[in-house]
């Protein structure tokens, strides 16, 4: 083989390489992207939730709403049109949950008794008018 030859071999190589290499990226970009997507949860309204409760029903799901009828660790959420029961499963509740308190709370959804049995509450930190 002469010089050249295998210097033209190489540079065949070195394009294909490229080309191969930046499938690859994009090949792993896009399978992050989905990834991503199948594990982000939206929050759920408590209206969709309960107008959908087969479909919800033994799922783990994320609801947002607001905090009603705080009893003890129990409280009813609601987005002003329905509601659903607040049940704590080995958790504290915060400090800062109180009624009217906006939250969003994840756990799992019983259909049959419109429940939620939660392993996290999350509350909003900030007044949404820019105050603290």
């Amino acid at each position: 083989m002469k010089k050249s030859q295998i210097i033209e071999l190489g540079e065949f190589f070195l394009k294909k390489s490229k080309i191969i290499g930046a499938i690859a990226i994009i090949a792993s970009l896009f399978g992050l992207f989905i990834i991503m997507a199948l594990n982000t949860r939206p929050f759920l309204t408590v209206s969709q939730v309960v107008n959908n409760a087969e479909f919800y029903h033994n799922q783990e799901i994320q609801v947002s709403g607001v905090v009603e009828q705080l009893i003890g660790d129990e409280f009813e959420l609601t987005d002003g049109d329905e509601t659903i029961r607040i049940i704590p499963y080995n958790i504290i509740i915060p400090v800062d949950v109180e009624n009217g308190s906006e939250v969003v709370v994840q756990g799992e959804f019983d259909a049959l008794n419109i429940l939620l049995r939660v392993y996290e509450i999350l509350t909003y930190c900030c007044d949404r008018s820019g105050g603290v």
